[in-house]
């Protein structure tokens, strides 16, 4: 019980989500840091390839005016062109990122190009690049962050392109009084082809704009977010909705990949909308296309958001352990509290109900690799039946540390309490009036490490194990494995997900 609702606390910010009105709490710095490795460069370049490819239209580009030396003059109208990317690829330098395009039936039409100034024009042209071979296109975008905002910019691209390489087809019609029509057909075929050159230029570098702006936004949408985290009412948990609205403050770059270092305000939803489903088949992990770290003190402000009003009082159940059925009697505990054995009461039976009067809290020893949580004022409340009615008995107030064994692996989060240290205190609950009041403090501590142990079954080498969230991001889905403590940092590998 006790694994499982650490566990919960720790790993809130991936439970479920919501979106609401909101207030902030507080603000951590360097609270996250994302790396994204050459794999989420890889996921990068097919998402900015489907984006392209998915709309599939015509882009429409300006009106040209080209100078004909002692001749005349091309009027180009009603431009557009249709490509289709086959590849696209990012690898991280120290000050951007090189990349290699390659393009496929890149067909560029022509509605109109007129001939000097009587009348003369040609219609319904087509230049179709790379004659149905690929066309290759390699350069460099320059990443800065200005205004908490990533940008991409052109530096510069590279593409070869050969007479051979491009066809012109059409006009379909020439007319006007400059001659037979196949004069000027050749002659605006000509012009057309001495202008093709750096008009394909221009195009290549409106498509580049568009692949910038494309990877900007996916760069931005994972630097910049707002995360709403809902949980319904959860044993000791009352129901509550927060956010995590991320903000980059920093960012370092190199062959190895992109580091965003990443601030977070906590704040407070007033409403919960949406829960996200659970997870119920099995997943199959594929590269790891990132990093994230995450700052202890973010898990403790994330706790202490959740229990800013206090926790919810819970009983336990003595279903949980069959070896712990015997403590909820009153004969078995009139050993630590000799009243039972005098008092009336309708039952042989006892119950337990907790609450948490703290916030928990966790702690790591960087140098040993061990996580240790901390709940402060852990109250048990016994309790006995008088007059059909449960009555509280006794409190007991214990401060409990323990170290948290953790690992994520293969789509399942492991987890397990050892090395629990306990300080306990009690009194008798408000309203009850002993008819034998000493206890033995000693004993209960005993009492209460035994119940610890029963419920924790801490003998047991098998850990509690949960199921990782699934995180979608465009048109893919993530999952987290892997968990390293470095320090500042606990460090989880971000992975994507083939089914």
């Amino acid at each position: 019980m006790f694994n499982k609702i650490m566990l919960f606390l720790i790993l809130l910010s991936f439970f479920t989500f919501s979106q609401a009105k909101s207030e902030e709490l507080i603000k951590i710095n360097e609270a996250l840091t994302v790396d994204i490795t050459e794999h989420g460069f890889n996921i990068l370049g097919e998402g900015a390839k489907t984006f392209l490819n998915n709309e599939g239209k015509e882009r429409t580009l300006p009106d040209q005016q080209i100078k004909v030396p002692l001749i005349s003059r091309l009027s180009i109208t009603g431009l557009s062109f249709k490509s289709n990317v086959d590849s696209l690829s990012f690898v991280p330098y120290n000050s951007g990122l090189k990349f290699s395009m390659v393009i496929k039936n890149f067909k560029i039409k022509v509605e109109r190009i007129g001939i000097g100034r009587r009348g003369n024009n040609c219609e319904e042209t087509e230049i179709i690049l790379g004659n149905k071979n690929d066309l290759p296109i390699k350069g460099d975008f320059g990443i800065n962050f200005s205004n908490d905002r990533f940008n991409l910019n052109i530096n510069s691209f590279d593409f070869h392109i050969k007479r051979k390489q491009f066809s012109v087809h059409g006009p379909k019609r020439c007319y006007g009084s400059s001659g037979r029509r196949s004069r000027l057909e050749a002659f605006a075929i000509n012009r057309l082809i001495t202008f093709v050159r750096p008009f394909i230029h221009t195009v290549i570098k409106h498509q580049l704009r568009l692949v910038a702006s494309k990877a900007e936004k996916m760069i931005n949408d994972a630097a910049k977010f707002t995360l709403p985290i809902s949980i319904p009412k959860f044993e000791i948990i009352p129901a509550t909705t927060i956010s995590l609205s991320a903000h980059p403050y920093d960012f370092s770059l190199n062959s190895e990949g992109l580091k965003i270092k990443l601030s977070i305000a906590i704040l407070r939803n007033e409403h919960l909308e949406k829960n996200l489903a659970p997870r119920n088949n099995p997943i199959v992990l594929g590269e790891r296309i990132g990093t994230v770290g995450v700052n202890p003190l973010l898990v403790n402000e994330i706790m202490r958001a959740f229990f800013i009003n206090g926790s919810l009082p819970f009983e336990i159940s003595k279903n949980i352990n069959p070896d712990i059925e015997s403590l909820f009697s009153r004969k078995e505990l009139a050993t630590y509290w000799p009243d039972l054995a005098q008092v009336k009461a309708d039952s042989d039976e006892m119950k337990f109900k907790m609450k948490l009067q703290k916030t928990p809290y966790i702690n790591i020893t960087w140098d040993e690799g061990k996580i240790h949580v901390d709940l402060q004022q852990f109250l048990i409340t016994t309790r006995i039946l008088q007059n059909t009615v449960w009555r509280d008995h006794f409190d007991l107030t214990i401060d409990l540390k323990a170290t948290i064994q953790a690992n994520i692996k293969n789509g399942k989060i492991m987890i397990k309490l050892t090395e629990p240290e306990t300080k306990v205190e009690g009194q008798w609950a408000k309203g009850y009036t002993p008819t034998i009041p000493e206890f033995d403090k000693n004993k209960l501590k005993e009492l209460i490490d035994s119940f610890i142990s029963l419920i924790e079954n801490t003998d047991s080498s098998t850990p509690i194990e949960f199921k990782t969230p699934i995180i979608p991001i465009g048109p893919y889905k993530v999952t987290l494995n892997n968990l390293e403590l470095k320090k500042p940092f606990i460090f989880l590998d971000i992975n994507s997900v083939v089914q």
